[in-house]
């Protein structure tokens, strides 16, 4: 009975954090390129709507007014409108606008672009959050680790497996430079 009331409890927890558009982190280090995912569920075209994306623990600009990350309105970036420092590093596919997809694209990332970033569709009433982690990382492999994939050559990019004592499944890491 007490795994009856378990499996109850992950398909909420599942559920509520659909209902909260919640996403894993997205992790980088300084100077890489990131993806901020933010689609509708449809391939609804978007061109015509405006994309609002902004930096949330962002403070107003002397005049009191908030800054956009990116801001998409009648077809256009509107620049004016937008923070000086990722004017020249932020873009959205325009492809992607026409398939319900209004992913922003930060390039070069700095530490000081770490934070959440909020992507709103005012026409449709649609927000998603994403947190941007910037930084250098190291891997830490626990004594109780061990690398199941050890053939790797220095300077190149890879993907290693470990595998847990404590724990029957694989963990793979990638190198936070290229987490695709």
């Amino acid at each position: 009975m007490s795994s009856h009331k378990s499996h109850i409890t992950l398909i909420f927890n599942f559920q509520a954090r659909a209902q909260l558009n919640m996403r894993e982190p997205i992790i980088a280090a300084p100077g890489d390129d990131v993806i901020l995912p933010c689609r509708l569920d449809s391939q609804e075209d978007l061109s015509g709507f405006s994309v609002e994306w902004t930096k949330v623990d962002m403070k107003p600009d002397p005049q009191g007014r908030i800054l956009f990350v990116c801001l998409y309105w009648s077809r256009t970036i509107m620049t004016k409108f937008m923070i000086p420092s990722l004017i020249p590093r932020v873009s959205l596919d325009q492809d992607g606008l026409k398939r319900g997809d209004v992913t922003l694209k930060i390039r070069n990332v700095s530490l000081q672009d770490e934070g959440k970033y909020s992507c709103f569709i005012p026409g449709k009433n649609f927000r998603e959050t994403v947190q941007l982690v910037v930084g250098e990382f190291a891997l830490q492999v626990l004594p109780h680790m061990k690398n199941i994939c050890p053939e790797q050559q220095a300077g190149n990019d890879v993907i290693s497996l470990f595998q847990s004592q404590t724990e029957s499944e694989l963990q793979p890491w990638k190198h936070p430079r290229n987490p695709f």
